[in-house]
């Protein structure tokens, strides 16, 4: 089972197993509108992200601070089963818990076609770190 652990060499402490959330993909700008780090490694990022439900299914994670409102992004999620969903508010950054960086990820409420709402953890696949070389991530992760 593939794993994401915190990029960093110093921690590399693992996040969450893949299997425990969704793909999506956002748009490649939702990196800078949400300030979510990426590798220092020069690639064109593609938007993936981890959908996680529920907080409790992470290993090991951080909530950070609130997200300014200059920092909101407008827009849609779009699941890889084709659901929409269009994001309300983001609420908190997601870090590692163990060495408090990031931010990997975010927390933000999203709302359905079906006009429910609810609280979505959006990990940021290109943010962390398969524990293999960068080609073996790349291979993992598709």
């Amino acid at each position: 089972m593939s794993r994401l652990y915190c990029p960093f060499k110093e921690c590399n402490c693992e996040i969450i197993p893949i299997s425990k959330g969704r793909q999506v993909m956002l748009p490649v700008q939702a990196y800078e509108e949400m300030k979510i780090m990426l590798p220092a490694q020069a690639h064109q990022p593609t938007g993936k992200f981890l959908v996680v439900n529920d907080v409790w299914d992470f290993d090991n994670i951080g909530v950070s601070r609130g997200v300014p409102e200059r920092h909101q992004p407008g827009g849609s999620i779009g699941f890889l089963d084709g659901t929409i969903c269009t994001i309300v508010k983001t609420e908190k950054y997601l870090i590692c818990a163990e060495c408090d960086r990031g931010p990997l990820g975010v927390v933000c409420n999203v709302t359905r076609a079906d006009g429910t709402e609810e609280a979505l953890h959006l990990l940021s696949i290109e943010s962390l770190s398969t524990g293999g070389s960068i080609n073996e991530e790349a291979a993992a992760l598709d």
